[in-house]
């Protein structure tokens, strides 16, 4: 999978407020990311048509082993039902056990302030592992609260 550019799902509006999210997964073994990047094709076929998805990137990186999108929503509800709706879960279970570390970061954002840009998805998403690591922000809370309490089984690595 390449890097896909933000692609708008739904129009923006300047005043509004918006919940972006970031994710940044990195998987086990470098050799296992042809795999992580098939299971999720299925995912990124049917995101555009998701509803509250305003839009969205992803960033592919093989030889670092990550994968990592922003994305923005219309509210945090719509954010939620798609990390806990089928093709998603779905994901995370034929993945979960090939990743050696997730992270995610999400913050507010007005329309006018949108696309996000990777370099700030990425700052968010360090200071969010960095916080985690130091005991600040468990994983469990990050990851049963993205996607449901079966996340939380494998800390860090949801």
């Amino acid at each position: 999978m390449p890097t896909v550019p933000w692609t708008p799902t739904a129009p923006v509006h300047a005043g509004a407020d918006y919940l972006i999210m970031a994710t940044r997964f990195t998987v086990a073994r470098r050799r296992d990311m042809l795999r992580v990047i098939a299971a999720s094709n299925g995912l990124w076929s049917g995101i555009a048509r998701t509803e509250g998805l305003v839009g969205y990137s992803i960033s592919s990186r093989p030889a670092r082993g990550t994968l990592a999108t922003v994305s923005a929503w219309r509210d945090r509800d719509a954010m939620l039902a798609f990390v806990r709706g089928g093709a998603h879960q779905k994901l995370v279970q034929q993945t979960r056990e090939l990743m050696r570390e997730s992270a995610f970061a999400s913050w507010g954002a007005h329309g006018a302030a949108l696309p996000p840009d990777w370099a700030s998805a990425e700052q968010q998403l360090d200071a969010g592992l960095s916080a985690a690591r130091s005991g600040r922000i468990p994983y469990e809370h990050a990851t049963m609260l993205l996607a449901g309490p079966r996340a939380g089984m494998r800390a860090g690595r949801g």
